[in-house]
Order: structure tokens, then C-alpha cells, then sequence
């Protein structure tokens, strides 16, 4: 009986508090409650304060966890409206590291700023704040660009969103020449449009965007490739030779006269097409007059 009383009186005075929603952690928090709960009487001179001091704080409480629920949502707004992609915009990759995986149409992402923030230049812009090239040593060149991702909410422009992207300026492929292989210099003339494109996914992202995408399939390009097992072997097509009496000889010193980069570059983009010796590539460089 006394434990019917106490559960009665705490459901009493939670309906006396009809506006708010309890949670389930609360509702147990105070049928456990040994003060709230409890089966003795409250002493004549403390007229049930105890039972009262307990249950608002308890009360006080619940009301400022809900209250952080709310504003945590409220934080996860915009997150939640650009999260999903819809099948349209993903296009599967079919080559390389993230081959079976998803790459996003870059114009939804232009479309889902548009639709959250408004038109570009008036609810969302972007900075360019840096943009470099960089060379390996295969004499691959790769351009990149920083950028801040600016939005307007409710009247007022955000802080910047950095954002980095990259793409291949210059890549090698190897190309067969009266069966010899040879690295054929490719040059991209949207690399730098790319990369701006890869530096907005990636401030974009931040932000929520299509991250569906990249959650679900937890890969990016930035991940360590898988190492090949040791059993694998890997052929690679052996580099012609060339020296100075080589009959392919006057065709390599013009091909290095023809050649506008400086005498390092130079030097690994004849050794990725021909194999040659120090002397004659030094000797290559000065009749081609790129070395004195």
C-alpha cells in the first residue's frame, strides 16, 4: 500500500506538469527516488520539503536535458536536409583505389547550397584564397587549390568553411612506339576547374553534404591503397635505352631543346623515357643547351 501511495503522489505531481514531456529516464529516476518514493511519512517540521526539493530537481533536470536535445536537433538541421544523395547525382567508380565506390555529381552540390542557403553570391559564396602546382618525382604536376565556403543564415554570413582540392595537371601514360614503350606527357585543361570543384565538396561536406555518401562507404581518396599481396608480381616494360651513339640520339636533344622546363624536370622526364647513364644525360642536357 505504501507503495501504490508514493507511485499515486509522484504521478500526481507529474501531471500537475502536464506541459512537460517527461523522459523515460526521469519517470524512473523518480519512482526510484527513496525520498520522492519513500514509504515513510515526511517529519512534522520539514512538511514534505524533501519530497519537494527532490522531485523539482529532478524535474529542473529532465526539463535541461530536453532542452539540449532540442538545441543538439536544431544544430543537426541543416546536416539532416543535405545528408542524402539521390541516385541521379551518384555515378559509381569504375577504376583505381575507389573502384565499387560513389563520386557525386558536382552540380547537385551547387544545387543543394542553392537550395538551402539561396542563389550563390547572395545566400553562399566562395573565397579563393591559394592556388599552387607541385611536382613528383615521376615530373607529374598536380594543381591545388585553398578556398572559404561562405553561407548566410537567418541574415548573417558564417565564418569561413575551409576547403582544399587537387587534381592532375600533367600526368604520364605509357604509350608503344615500334613496340618500345614510351611516357607521354598529358596535359588536363580542366585540372583547375577540378580542383576548385574538389575544394567546394570538401567545405561542402563539413557542412553535411551528401554525407551519406561518405559515412556509408567510409573511404576517401586520401585512405592507404591496400598493399599488393608479396605473391603478386608486377611487370613493368623496360625503358629503351639510350647513349650517345644511339641512332635515337639527335631526336632525343631535340625532344630536350623542345622542352621548356628547367634542367632537374628535364632530367626526370628523360629518365622516365629513356634508360640512360649520368654522363649522357649530361652530356644530353648541353647539347640540347639547357645546361652550360
Amino acid at each position: 500500500m505504501h507503495h501504490a501511495h508514493s507511485f499515486a503522489s509522484v504521478f500526481s505531481k507529474m501531471d500537475t506538469l502536464s506541459e512537460h514531456q517527461f523522459s523515460l529516464d526521469c519517470i524512473v529516476r523518480l519512482l526510484r527516488s527513496p525520498s520522492v518514493c519513500s514509504t515513510s511519512q515526511p517529519g512534522p517540521d520539514r512538511e514534505g520539503r524533501s519530497d519537494e526539493l527532490t522531485f523539482n530537481q529532478l524535474i529542473l533536470t529532465d526539463m535541461e536535458n530536453n532542452k539540449q536535445v532540442q538545441q543538439d536537433n536544431g544544430n543537426l538541421s541543416i546536416y539532416e536536409r543535405m545528408r542524402s544523395v539521390p541516385a541521379e547525382a551518384k555515378k559509381a567508380i569504375e577504376a583505381g583505389r575507389l573502384k565499387g565506390k560513389s563520386d557525386i555529381n558536382p552540380m547537385w552540390r551547387i544545387k543543394k547550397l542553392t537550395e538551402v542557403f539561396g542563389p550563390v553570391g547572395f545566400g553562399w559564396y566562395t573565397e579563393v584564397v591559394k592556388t599552387w602546382t607541385e611536382v613528383d618525382e615521376n615530373a607529374d604536376v598536380a594543381v591545388f587549390v585553398d578556398i572559404n565556403l561562405f553561407v548566410k543564415m537567418d541574415g548573417e554570413w558564417s565564418k569561413p568553411i575551409y576547403g582544399n582540392g587537387g587534381n592532375k595537371l600533367i600526368s604520364h601514360e605509357r604509350k608503344y612506339e615500334n613496340g618500345q614503350p614510351v611516357l607521354v606527357p598529358y596535359l588536363d585543361d580542366d585540372a583547375y576547374k577540378k580542383a576548385y570543384t574538389d575544394a567546394i565538396s570538401v567545405a561542402a561536406k563539413a557542412l553535411g553534404v551528401g554525407a551519406d555518401v561518405y559515412f556509408e562507404k567510409d573511404v576517401t581518396k586520401y585512405d592507404t591503397p591496400v598493399q599488393a599481396s608479396q605473391t603478386q608480381q608486377v611487370v613493368v616494360p623496360t625503358l629503351p635505352a639510350l647513349t650517345s651513339k644511339s641512332p635515337s640520339w639527335k631526336s632525343a636533344v631535340a625532344f630536350t631543346a623542345s622542352l621548356k622546363d628547367d634542367a632537374v624536370t628535364i632530367s626526370k622526364k628523360i629518365r622516365l623515357k629513356y634508360t640512360i647513364s649520368d654522363e649522357d644525360l649530361d652530356l644530353l642536357l648541353k647539347q640540347s643547351g639547357k645546361k652550360s
